[in-house]
């Protein structure tokens, strides 16, 4: 008997390949997260309107896919496009093939020269972490420090001083600071980003001082070990001075709500309390790739400022 040779195809994703895609998350880690909505908004409606998003299929049937999503990013003063690797996911049967590679490779040169991406980031999990640096040439960098305020009763019994929107299209159309050396956070972006949430999934917190509006926080409830937390996903404000007051309401919602803590990545401030702050370094595997070896070390040697909210996991 002759044995047939497998049809081994890629090609960009179709409206009728997510269903499948769906499917094949949910076999492999249970995400819920990949469903059809969440495709069609994450990456078909992002706002720069560019993405890469490859599969390969086996006989006609979808065995793994990988993506790129696009981000407006500020460098330098400069308003760039950048890729973030995203979704990488290959079929149990169809691992130690390649296909990975060949799927990531595909996505990566697309972003390049049809869509002009200047450089990647990447925050890849532990076992994929050997791989963007060993296979794919990215470079580790500092990792983001994460912060975590506790639960003080001083923050419980301090006035309140913020109001709860229902939805992030009730924020205000002012003009909000850009930070320099982070994802651009322009009002489309944020309707882009936070629409899907529903009040209990997110709070955004309206915050004044002494009647002025210093600007919006966008939390989000977790548990964790057993413990509720918050996650400061976001902050955007008239003034990037006015931070380190717009984290200090941060943590006395927290307080009141009874959250156990407040997480948050290290912008420019240090933990300000050490009995009730604590940080962390290796818990997120930042990497970063460019087109030579002058941008890459460029890249390693910048602060760049990152909220939760930037990263797809969250």
């Amino acid at each position: 008997m002759i044995a047939l040779k497998d049809n081994i195809e890629f090609a960009e994703i179709e409206a009728s390949d997510l269903d499948a895609i769906s499917q094949l998350a949910q076999e492999i880690d249970g995400n819920p997260r990949l469903s059809k909505a969440y495709i069609n908004h994450w990456y078909f409606e992002n706002p720069t309107n560019t993405y890469t998003f490859w599969k390969v299929s086996i006989n006609e049937q979808l065995k793994g896919f990988a993506t790129i999503n696009h981000y407006h990013f500020w460098f330098n003063h400069k308003r760039l496009l950048i890729g973030m690797p995203q979704n990488e996911y290959i079929a149990l049967s169809s691992r130690g093939k390649g296909y990975f590679r060949d799927l990531y490779w595909r996505t990566e040169e697309i972003s390049l020269d049809e869509y002009n991406v200047q450089f990647f980031f990447a925050f890849p999990n532990k076992r994929s972490a050997p791989i963007f640096e060993q296979k794919f040439g990215y470079r580790k960098c500092d990792n983001p420090v994460i912060i975590l305020s506790l639960f003080s009763l001083s923050n419980f019994f301090s006035k309140q001083t913020y109001k709860i929107l229902d939805h992030v299209s009730l924020i205000q159309k002012l003009q909000f600071t850009q930070l320099d050396y982070a994802l651009d956070k322009s009002m489309d972006y944020l309707l882009w980003r936070y629409k899907c949430y529903t009040k209990k999934e997110l709070r955004i917190l309206e915050i004044e001082d002494r009647g002025e509006l210093l600007g919006y926080a966008f939390l989000k409830p977790i548990k964790k070990y057993g413990f509720s937390f918050m996650i400061l996903m976001d902050l955007i404000t008239i003034d990037k001075k006015h931070f380190p007051q717009m984290i200090k309401h941060c943590k006395r919602y927290c307080s009141q709500q009874l959250f156990f803590g407040l997480l948050r990545i290290q912008i420019n401030d240090k933990p300000s309390t050490p009995l009730f702050e604590f940080s962390f370094k290796h818990k997120l595997n930042f990497m970063i790739k460019s087109k030579s070896l002058a941008e890459d070390i460029l890249l390693y040697e910048t602060k760049f400022q990152f909220f939760f909210g930037d990263l797809d996991i969250f």
